[in-house]
């Protein structure tokens, strides 16, 4: 299967974009997802079924134009700019048009009525030809099956300009004058939808910027190190194995490790976080970070699209296509809405007839109707919305990878969490010790024994007592496969490690066991010298985390493959009442299930061994410094391996949530208001809509779901 991505101008509605997901699923593309906002059309095919070809003409026939996104966008058409251009060309038309449909009205100097409706009927067909591509995208959409917005806008001003013409050209032929004509209409709606699609434009391009700036920070050359000499290179002719030199000021073009020097590195633009880390010798960089201060050579590990910086923005563009599951209402509403306008206009259009007598009065409700309805507010609702979460998401360390996803996550009632490196760091380390004897004289063989083994407690014991290394020569070392090391040390012979390596000759009496840590001894030929307890331990917002999941109602669950006492020593610490342990990695999958049965389930993992878990929970979340596995199973991935993160995707979910509530509900009551208003059901109270003042109110809907979207910017994630 190939995937492909293409850029798609003129969509304008939901209904448009709908139409093409249609028009090439029809040409034989497996899949296919149009993003509105940022005009991407995303299709995966087999070309032994379809060619892009096949593709590019089915989206050509819609009346759209379509480019590969590989092609230079500086060449394409801004949108924008055509919209703004075609307003003014249709205001230089519109201006002369209202002076002599309404100068009279106000005593401004006329020519003959005769001559009056000539020059109307002129800068009406002047108006028609500026905006020919609502007609023809209107007209190849009802071909097609999928009438949208341009549908609406042509039937409205094409019936106004149909009707005044024909009325116009009577009036020439019998030598009488009518002057109920809406060749004034007909400008008014061109003239101010357009403009309105302008700033539609240019709001929905603010919804995309989070997103478009993280493309703008990489530089389009690095400095590499080769041979002893530093020399800049294009960005994209960097090779996995390059030396990349990094200064201060400078970004990360790709991931690596560090080869040399030191520096504080600014993660800001992949995870929000403010302060710059310190980073030296054999640690990892990743692209999108940059050096605040020092210099570093690292080698380069990862490059071009395979950087986890590309897969972020990639990421965040495919989430803001996806369909949230509450879109699927307004999808199937968007669907039907065209024709079920069209139908009350034309039963305005009769009603009034019969009502009024009078043709003009029943086209005027008819025209109206057809104009201030907006399928663009119900259809833009939820994208809008999600496009912007995405991007505020991604800018502060969480990643939301599909729309289904961002609203599961709201309505989770059971987080269930891995342990190790998850809730705890990973990392075991000496959480008490007790001494026999003096301490000084203890940690300096404790590190003499354990700086030579390789095992895994031995860093965690090295690390604690290097403070007091001291020259001593261990000899005669060695491990004992599952119990611990045994050396002598100037004649007398030493064991480190659990009870089961003491002989029984000593005397261990003194060493305490204690539930949950790990235990290990130092002892001589005859007593023990003290007694270290090792653990993993808990990260410090863990125990936060699990309050404030309380705080909002939510059921906080440990699955862990530890022992029992190891299990319940964690969860007591962080208020965890609900304990699964002992779990083997491919029963997770059966306990996601089990929670499943009680309500909706969020996994909360960073192994391979949770990596079915995260699929088969609602939510499945990956810490973002696991492994790759549990990061592609997951639907959001916590990018910098806090786990707060967590809190700020919940608080993203819930806010994001709401603004597509009140978005909807806009656009419901917006229709369900003004559709009756048009019709002139209220007349008998003087409360009427004119076709030109019902344009500025359609405009008005579609922006303010953009702008109510846009509002998902100001609110804070979580707390400091």
């Amino acid at each position: 299967m190939i995937k492909k991505e293409y850029t798609v101008l003129g969509m304008m509605c939901a209904n448009c974009s709908m139409a093409v997901e249609k028009a090439v699923i029809k040409a034989g593309v497996s899949n296919a997802t149009v993003s509105l906002l940022d005009k991407k059309l995303y299709v995966e095919y087999d070309q032994n079924i379809v060619n892009e070809k096949d593709i590019m003409t089915a989206v050509k026939k819609l009346g759209y134009k379509i480019y590969r996104s590989t092609d230079n966008e500086t060449n394409l058409e801004s949108e924008a700019k055509s919209l703004l251009r075609r307003f003014f060309i249709s205001l230089s038309l519109l201006l002369p048009l209202m002076y002599f449909a309404m100068g009279d009205m106000i005593g401004l100097p006329e020519p003959p009525a005769l001559y009056n409706h000539i020059i109307q009927c002129i800068l009406a067909t002047c108006l028609i030809a500026v905006n020919y591509t609502f007609f023809v995208k209107g007209f190849l959409a009802v071909i097609h099956g999928s009438p949208n917005m341009e549908t609406l806008i042509s039937l409205g001003s094409g019936s106004a300009y149909i009707y005044s013409l024909t009325v116009f050209i009577v009036g020439l032929v019998t030598q009488t004058s009518h002057t109920h004509l809406f060749f004034d209409a007909v400008g008014m709606v061109f003239t101010l939808v357009t403009l309105g699609k302008y700033f539609e434009e240019l709001s929905k391009k603010k919804t995309t910027d989070e997103v478009n700036k993280l493309y703008k920070l990489l530089p389009d050359t690095v400095t590499i190190y080769v041979d002893g000499t530093e020399k800049t290179v294009p960005s994209k002719d960097v090779k996995e194995g390059d030396i990349i030199c990094l200064k201060t000021g400078d970004y990360a073009t790709c991931d690596g490790e560090i080869v040399y020097g030191e520096c504080f590195l600014n993660t800001s633009a992949i995870n929000g976080e403010s302060l710059p880390v310190e980073v030296k010798e054999g640690q990892p960089v990743s692209s999108g970070t940059f050096v605040s201060n020092g210099y570093i050579r690292y080698k380069a590990q990862k490059v071009g699209e395979n950087t986890f910086f590309a897969k972020i923005i990639e990421a965040v563009k495919k989430a803001g296509a996806s369909k949230a599951p509450i879109q699927r209402l307004a999808d199937k509403i968007s669907a039907i809405f065209v024709p079920i306008v069209t139908a009350i206009s034309i039963i305005a259009f009769v009603v009034w007839l019969i009502v009024s007598g009078d043709t003009y009065t029943a086209f005027k409700y008819a025209i109206s109707v057809l104009v201030v309805s907006c399928p663009c507010s119900l259809g833009l609702a939820t994208p809008v919305a999600v496009m912007v979460a995405m991007g505020k998401g991604a800018k502060n360390g969480v990643l939301f990878k599909d729309a289904r996803a961002l609203q599961n996550l709201n309505k989770t009632d059971y987080f269930l969490f891995d342990k190790t490196a998850t809730l705890t760091t990973g990392e075991i380390n000496v959480t008490e010790s007790v001494f026999f004897t003096d301490k000084e004289k203890v940690l300096p063989i404790v590190y003499a024994l354990e700086e030579t083994s390789n095992h895994p407690l031995a860093k965690c014991l090295t690390e604690y007592a290097k403070d007091y290394k001291g020259n001593i020569k261990p000899e005669n070392a060695k491990y004992v496969f599952g119990k611990g090391i045994t050396a002598e040390i100037d004649g007398g012979k030493y064991f480190l490690g659990s009870k089961k390596l003491i002989p029984e000759s000593v005397d261990v009496s003194k060493v305490e066991d204690k539930a949950g840590l790990t235990q290990i001894v130092l002892a001589d030929d005859s007593k023990a010298l003290a007694v270290f307890y090792l653990a993993d331990t808990v990260k410090e917002q863990s125990a936060g985390v699990i309050k404030e999941l309380s705080k909002l109602n939510k059921n906080a669950v440990m699955v862990t493959g530890d022992g029992k006492d190891v299990a319940l020593k964690i969860a007591n610490q962080l208020r965890i009442t609900l304990v699964n342990y002992e779990v083997l990695p491919e029963d997770k999958a059966e306990i996601v299930k089990e929670y499943k049965q009680k309500g909706r389930t969020a996994m909360i993992g960073d192994g391979i061994n949770d990596s079915v878990a995260l699929k088969e929970a609602d939510v499945g979340i990956a810490i973002g410094n696991g492994s790759d596995i549990a990061i592609e199973s997951a639907d959001c991935v916590l990018i910098d391996g806090k786990i707060e993160r967590l809190i700020s995707s919940l608080t993203l979910s819930k806010i994001t949530m709401r603004i597509i509530k009140q978005n909807l509900f806009w656009a419901f009551f917006y229709n369900l208001l003004l559709i009756p208003i048009a019709c002139g059901v209220f007349a008998f109270l003087g409360l009427t809509l004119s076709p030109a003042l019902c344009s500025v109110c359609m405009c008005i809907s579609s922006l303010f779901v953009v702008f109510n979207a846009l509002r998902i910017n100001l609110y804070k994630l979580s707390k400091e």
